[in-house]
């Protein structure tokens, strides 16, 4: 009996989450698209993505990864922990989001080549791109943005070939990426203020 009301407790909980992403899914428009619970977010991957956990900058990130035919595709989010609550601090934002573009490059042992200051859902953002120094894919591309909605940030990526990068796959995967409005509700009085 204790394992049947297991195993309910978790059926439960696992229509729940599917009944939120459907409710996401009927505001956005009829094109597939992955739909996050947890993160709260939606894109068009192709296909469902492998999901994990991660440990980097002394963050866990919630990651959704997807292998293609020239290279890999990935959106992660964390919480940041060291935002106090709202209003946010849009230099403190800023801050974060420019040292993150850093440690991006140096996990993937990449050059940054360039960054874009960016604004995206009313949200302080930074688009960058650079080649990747070693590994199995030296001389390879990235393209990457990272946003910060509220206390949340989130990481999208493409890397692989140059041709794969500035693929149509890859510019719609990042033309896809979409998140709620109430996430974005309590932003700082002048979001145009990204240096």
């Amino acid at each position: 009996t204790l394992i049947l009301l297991t195993v309910s407790a978790s059926f439960l909980t696992s229509c729940a989450s599917k009944k939120a992403d459907v409710d996401m899914q009927a505001t956005l428009p009829p094109e597939e698209r992955y739909v996050s619970g947890k993160g709260i977010y939606a894109i068009k991957f192709g296909k469902r993505p492998w999901e994990f956990s991660e440990m980097r900058y002394g963050r866990v990130y919630q990651t959704s990864n997807l292998d293609a035919k020239q290279g890999k595709l990935k959106v992660a989010f964390c919480d940041l922990i060291e935002l106090p609550k709202p209003p946010y601090d849009l230099k403190k934002q800023n801050a974060i989001l420019d040292d993150d573009c850093l440690k991006f490059a140096k996990t993937l042992k990449a050059t940054q080549t360039e960054k874009k200051n960016l604004t995206v859902f009313g949200c302080p953002t930074r688009d960058i791109r650079g080649t990747l120094n070693s590994g199995i894919m030296l001389g390879g591309q990235y393209r990457a943005r990272l946003l910060i909605s509220d206390r949340r940030l989130y990481e999208l990526s493409a890397v692989g070939t140059e041709q794969f990068v500035d693929s149509p796959e890859v510019n719609e995967f990042f033309a896809t990426f979409d998140i709620p409005k109430s996430t974005t509700e309590s932003k700082v009085e002048d979001a145009k203020a990204a240096p």
